[in-house]
């Protein structure tokens, strides 16, 4: 069972405010969209959409973005129609706000993911949710009122491919060094 390790950071400047919020919880979005209790969320996905829509969190939100109202055939069969709608309803509840001036997909060498936004629009909030095999990193890009600069493309794409993780997945110990009282982690 892997742990929440979840943080918020916030970085202001003059023109914009960087948030970045990290999960070490792999399988968030999936689960809690359907009941408070995740495994049985997880097994009900996957008896209805297979097991690799549960295999991680990118597969769940790639699944609901290729999720159309035209994958809804009213004489094709009811269960295949009823899982279509099902992906339907979680996506009009789980996309954020920017989702709505446009949805594209990322790849970087460390990550993969979905920016919500497009620059072009200026859209005041640019929300980024990318994914590796260890969690979760959802980066939010916002210039408000008092900012007169955009957010641009090489901006959103110079943050994206900068993020790298720097800590180590395994946990980290203090011992006291011979002849020093500071402490230093040992692995």
């Amino acid at each position: 069972m892997s742990q929440n390790r979840s943080r918020a950071t916030k970085c202001k400047s003059s023109h914009f405010i960087l948030k970045l919020r990290y999960s070490s919880r792999v399988w968030r979005h999936g689960s809690s969209c359907l009941t408070s209790q995740s495994r049985c969320g997880e097994e009900v996905l996957k008896a209805a959409y297979g097991e690799q829509i549960v295999s991680s969190d990118y597969n769940f939100l790639r699944a609901l973005l290729a999720a159309t109202p035209q994958s809804i055939d009213p004489f094709g069969p009811r269960q295949s129609a009823a899982r279509s709608f099902m992906l339907l309803f979680i996506k009009a509840l789980s996309l954020p706000q920017p989702a709505s001036t446009g949805i594209y997909s990322l790849h970087t060498p460390k990550f993969q993911g979905f920016p919500f936004g497009d620059p072009i629009a200026r859209p005041n909030r640019i929300q980024i949710n990318l994914y590796d095999e260890r969690g979760t990193a959802e980066i939010t890009v916002a210039c408000f009122a008092e900012c007169s600069a955009s957010i641009t493309q090489p901006d959103l794409n110079r943050i994206s491919q900068s993020l790298v993780r720097v800590v180590p997945d395994s946990a980290t110990t203090s011992t006291p060094t011979t002849g020093n009282s500071k402490l230093t982690a040992s692995r």
